[in-house]
């Protein structure tokens, strides 16, 4: 918990002070956002509540999609350098995430959850992901 905390803090000085006007924030539903940093190319997925802000998903979010009940999102792992996608989703109502899944697993756990079919990733940088994996078939 101390990391996040760190990391998230690192994040919002840089986004401050090394990016200054090079970042950008988009409000997804409810309370989830979308921070990125030009700046260092890092996306991640934001909840903010009367306590502050803290990650839900870390860096570096590539796709995502949302309506008011479920946010579905995309994240290359750049920890593991395994060229790896994680998914998730995220139930809005009750703030469950689920995650981070395979793609047969996400898929599964999609209609398990009932996330609509026509929910699809309404944000995706596919040139990121196809510059670090080479492909954008994932």
């Amino acid at each position: 918990m101390y990391l996040r905390k760190y990391l998230f803090f690192t994040i919002s000085l840089i986004c401050l002070y090394g990016c200054g006007p090079f970042s950008q924030e988009s409000r997804l539903v409810g309370s989830y956002f979308i921070l990125s940093l030009e700046c260092t190319g890092d996306a991640i997925l934001l909840k903010r509540d009367a306590a502050g802000q803290s990650p839900v998903i870390e860096d570096y979010v590539f796709a995502v999609g949302w309506n008011d009940d479920f946010i579905i999102a995309k994240r290359y792992n750049r920890s593991t350098n395994s060229g790896k996608v994680e998914w998730y989703i995220i139930k809005v109502d009750g703030d469950i995430i689920v995650g981070p899944l395979e793609q047969e697993v996400f898929d599964e756990k999609r209609k398990n959850l009932k996330v609509p079919d026509d929910l699809d990733f309404s944000i995706e940088d596919t040139d990121y992901l196809e510059a670090l994996c080479g492909s954008t078939k994932h």
